[in-house]
């Protein structure tokens, strides 16, 4: 009896650690991979993420926009990101299988049952939290995050066949009513934009810069909307030389209690790059921190 015991324990060992090693990683490798199939919704139409409506000159630019091929460029968590043909817009398609429930995790026995209901309230919360961003990205910073357009219910009419051009440059032609995607302009990033302006020597281009993308956290902090990833490199952009917010997906309707910190490695970026930019960021960051203190303390004044 004992030794049978113990060779239960072990084989449900073994299967623990399969199910939590092998299957997840096989989990994660297939969500690496581009297939349409990824990016097909499960989840049924919710109202909370309605958003505002466009007029019919607006959704005949968008229409419009849409008519042509758009390739595939690559993948975040959240997203696949496509171009367009001319290079001016980019299309992202929610990676549905980021939200779903891996399927080893489907056939999961006493005692490991737990942790699948766990893991299904994770996924859905994660799901309510990213589609939610982008409903407030849309409705309060269109102009601010260059969005021309978001699909988040497709129950809705919206309807536009498109050919998408996969990584293997197979083609594929699908209706965009049946997926939730972003439509934005392509903008400049970061890092690159400032490179150049040094180049050319233009400083004043590249501390305009800089001063954009500060007052652009100072305005979103003003309208009551946080961000969990200030990501200077990967997160912004600009157009005209002007700040926009490429990610939308970490968007929380909560007024920051601060001026955002920036992430650190933008401060090594300048210090190692252009010290002379470092030190402009340094004097207009501490202006926007105290302006933004001083705003909180004048709000709790009765």
């Amino acid at each position: 009896m004992k030794k049978l015991l113990v060779f239960s324990s072990s084989l449900l060992l073994l299967y623990g650690v399969y199910f939590f090693t092998v299957g997840e990683y096989i989990e994660r490798q297939r969500n690496k991979e581009f297939r349409l199939d990824n990016m097909f919704p499960e989840h049924p139409y919710n109202p909370n993420w309605e958003v505002h409506s466009v007029s019919l000159e607006e959704k005949s630019h968008i229409h419009s926009i849409l008519n042509q091929k758009f390739r595939y460029v690559g993948f975040g968590n959240q997203i696949y990101t496509f171009f367009s043909e001319d290079n001016k817009y980019v299309l992202k398609f929610v990676k549905q299988r980021h939200y779903r429930v891996y399927r080893w995790i489907r056939y999961l026995i006493p005692p490991f049952i737990s942790y699948r209901g766990k893991e299904i309230a994770h996924k859905q919360h994660n799901l309510d939290r990213d589609i939610y961003s982008y409903k407030i990205a849309f409705d309060q910073l269109q102009k601010e995050t260059a969005l021309h357009f978001v699909h988040l219910n497709p129950q809705d009419d919206f309807h536009h066949k498109i050919t998408l051009v996969g990584p293997d440059h197979t083609e594929y032609n699908v209706d965009l009513h049946d997926f939730e995607f972003v439509l934005q302009d392509v903008a400049d990033l970061v890092h690159p934009t400032i490179e150049k302006h040094m180049a050319n020597g233009d400083i004043h281009l590249a501390k305009e810069g800089i001063d954009s993308l500060l007052e652009y956290l100072y305005q979103r902090c003003q309208k009551g909307i946080s961000d969990s990833h200030p990501n200077f490199e990967k997160n912004f952009a600009f157009i005209d030389n002007k700040a926009v917010q490429i990610d939308v997906g970490r968007f929380s309707l909560k007024k920051p209690k601060h001026y955002p910190c920036i992430h650190k490695e933008f401060k090594e970026y300048l210090h190692a790059k252009f010290p002379e930019l470092e030190a402009h960021f340094d004097v207009q960051y501490k202006a926007y921190t105290e302006k933004y203190a001083s705003d909180q303390a004048l709000a709790q004044i009765p």
